[in-house]
């Protein structure tokens, strides 16, 4: 079933988690002595990973002097300092291109050129409006890509999307690994979401962002120092819109999931208040339908591909502190903001700007102009997936929706 598309023409779309990154120790020994030795290599750890940092951006700098993005006979195909009308030649003309604007920073004029259909972005720059234009970044993200529209390429080291993360990791061992840090190193590298093969003043960033399926998603090749805020903001929205598919796999509201089939739901409630005639969608060519729980406050949506197929939860939404089911993280009607904010921690932060950039960025929550909400917490992004907790004026949760967008 074509799962997004109904959703979608349900115009009421949302959300998305990911396990956060665990901290990484050093494992106890069962003697004393050993003990002491992992004592004193974590006092040593705070020098030794500086160093590190200093090394791997070393490495990144002169690692972007020689990697390339090609295909599988032709590896150096793309690679910074690429000029412009050479990328065309392979490419052809971009979906959407920005006007060059000059950085006050350093007066180099930066644009983007957008290949949607393949999910590449390309950032170009050059001295001044007359200079010839040449790549300084190249930005692959597949996740909103049609499998079947997904430019195979590689680097010139092998990895390509679809490569397992420990590939990534052999492949630039001599880049990623320092001297003394060993297996607290490789353990941190094996829970990050983006693997930063450099730093982010020059190198590779591998984006995995599906922990189960570990496989690379997305490939940057460049500066991330150089991204402009707006850029950043977009990575932001496009990592929650990824992680929002991946999170509502786990996600309930009381005992309903999505994908579950309408029998197992009346099973569990009952025969609803009221019910919809199924219909075609012209959007999405599915049938589609909604069935409603009054008293407990519950709305479910159904979707199937044909007549004669089954129906299963498409959307879940609940706005009565009568139903007493939880999500599958505890919250429910009546939980308050903070409570939602604990819960989803993990959830609603940017990995990129975590694990990429070095800095944490505080969620916001959207202003909705809904009577009696003030506040949307999104887990996830509007047109992806996962769970909105709509927040009252008093901070308390007055809806939960899996698989939607702005409650109304």
């Amino acid at each position: 079933m074509k799962r997004i598309s109904l959703l979608i023409a349900c115009t009421m779309l949302s959300l998305c988690a990911c396990d956060a990154p665990k901290e990484t120790n050093v494992e106890p020994s069962a003697s004393a002595e050993s003990s002491n030795v992992m004592n004193s290599e974590k006092d040593s750890e705070n020098p030794l990973r500086a160093k590190c940092e200093q090394e791997q951006a070393s490495r990144g700098l002169e690692l972007m002097k020689k990697e390339s993005i090609g295909e599988k006979n032709h590896l150096d195909m793309f690679h910074l300092g690429m000029s412009e009308k050479d990328v065309v030649k392979y490419l052809r003309e971009p979906d959407r291109k920005e006007e060059p604007k000059p950085w006050q920073s350093d007066g180099l004029y930066r644009w983007v050129a957008h290949y949607s259909h393949i999910g590449w972005s390309i950032t170009y720059e050059k001295m001044d409006e007359n200079a010839e234009s040449r790549v300084a970044s190249i930005d692959i993200e597949t996740v909103f890509v049609n499998p079947g529209n997904i430019y195979e390429v590689s680097t010139s080291r092998g990895i390509r999307v679809g490569s397992k993360r420990q590939e990534v990791l052999d492949a630039y061992k001599d880049v990623i690994e320092c001297e003394g840090l060993g297996q607290a190193q490789r353990k941190a590298e094996l829970e990050k979401h983006y693997i930063t093969v450099g730093s982010v003043n020059g190198g590779i960033v591998f984006a995995l962002p599906d922990k189960d399926e570990d496989t690379v998603k997305g490939i940057f090749m460049g500066a991330a120092a150089e991204l402009t805020d707006n850029q950043l903001s977009e990575r932001c929205e496009n990592e929650r819109f990824a992680r929002g598919f991946e999170f509502q796999k786990k996600e309930k509201i009381g005992e309903i999931r999505l994908e579950m089939r309408e029998e197992d739901v009346v099973k569990l409630l009952g025969e609803p208040t009221k019910k919809e005639t199924p219909m075609l969608s012209d959007a999405t060519g599915e049938y589609v339908w909604s069935a409603e729980y009054s008293p407990i406050g519950l709305s479910v949506y159904y979707g199937k591909e044909d007549e004669n197929s089954e129906g299963t939860v498409s959307i879940v939404s609940v706005d009565s502190d009568l139903f007493k089911g939880s999500t599958a993280r505890g919250i429910r009607i009546g939980s308050t903001r903070q409570e939602v904010l604990d819960a989803y921690k993990d959830a609603l932060g940017c990995k990129w700007m975590e694990q990429v950039m070095g800095r944490e960025e505080k969620y916001e929550g959207k202003n909705v102009s809904v009577e009696g909400l003030k506040e949307l917490i999104e887990v996830g992004s509007t047109y992806g997936g996962g769970i909105s907790f709509g927040i009252s004026e008093k901070d308390k949760v007055k809806r939960i929706g899996i698989g939607e967008g702005y409650p109304n």
